[in-house]
């Protein structure tokens, strides 16, 4: 148990990772990294100190990081529930309602209607970036996982809705500025759609297109597929103060929930210093094992 939490302390780590050797995604440490790594080794009794007290420690470490991110979960979900009650309700709680006749959809404002997704906008395809422009310019590089980079020229326009189509496929991200579409995307701009984008950025968060794979080899959303897709329609002006709405709501939540996440950072940064100075001797826990 001692050797295990030797073994997975900053120092073993980090001095490990720089003899590490082999193709990316495959790089690995040698037996001879292992038998000849320099452990602090005290008595046996001292090391079952040390483990007593990293076990104890790092449970009430663990229960907080379990916690704080039980409630990421709760917060995300609480985030697609309001996000897909605004797009299929709309907000005017005393609106008339009527049956949509689509499951997802359920009840939606009598003057709503139902079109399909390509009735209201055409996803293009990404490019490949040119060589000369990897290392040059102002533009946001947009990948399946979001942005990635900056380039100097953009193949959209502002603002723009760019989903991943290889890889991450289904992540949807949103750009007030001209960004450079990669080939593992689609995008819609002002080009594909007269509808109100942002309010098509919310709309295609509900529509869960990760869990939609049409190709075989390498997973892949299909543009047909988004395009044959059925959605609540309302007016530009409707969709206008949803999204409006929805910009204040999220952004609050994603805040709450970005800080929930720099603090689990940190506690999993004070949880690998900690089995580090104990491994290492830099603290004495004699003390604090009952």
């Amino acid at each position: 148990r001692y050797l295990f939490y030797v073994s997975i302390s900053k120092a073993f780590r980090e001095t490990g990772s720089k003899i590490m050797h082999g193709a990316a995604g495959q790089k690995r440490i040698t037996v001879a990294f292992i038998n000849n790594y320099p452990v602090a080794l005290p008595k046996p009794e001292e090391q079952s100190q040390i483990v007593g007290f990293l076990d104890e420690t790092l449970k009430r470490v663990d229960s907080l990081i379990t916690k704080k991110q039980r409630l990421i979960k709760l917060l995300k979900e609480k985030r697609a529930a309001i996000i897909t009650r605004a797009v299929t309700k709309g907000l005017d709680p005393n609106a008339p309602m009527k049956d949509s006749g689509v499951k997802w959809v359920g009840k939606m404002p009598q003057e709503w209607n139902l079109v399909r997704f390509k009735h209201t906008a055409r996803m293009k395809y990404g490019s490949s970036l040119p060589l000369e422009l990897r290392n040059d310019g102002d533009f946001l590089v947009y990948g399946s996982n979001g942005p990635v980079g900056v380039n100097s020229c953009a193949n959209t326009s502002a603002p723009v809705v760019v989903l991943g189509r290889k890889g991450s496929f289904g992540k949807v991200n949103y750009s007030d500025k001209p960004v450079f579409a990669i080939d593992t995307t689609y995008y819609i701009d002002r080009s594909c759609t007269d509808y109100h984008l942002k309010w098509l950025f919310y709309l295609l968060q509900v529509l869960d297109l990760d869990s939609v794979s049409m190709d075989t080899g390498v997973p892949g959303l299909s543009r047909e597929h988004v395009h044959d897709l059925i959605i609540p329609n309302c007016s530009y002006a409707e969709q206008r103060r949803i999204s409006v709405f929805l910009d204040n709501v999220t952004s609050k939540l994603d805040s709450f929930i970005s800080k929930i996440e720099k603090s689990i950072g940190l506690l999993k940064e004070y949880r690998s210093s900690l089995i580090t100075a104990a491994v290492t001797g830099k603290i004495d826990v004699r003390e604090e094992v009952p």
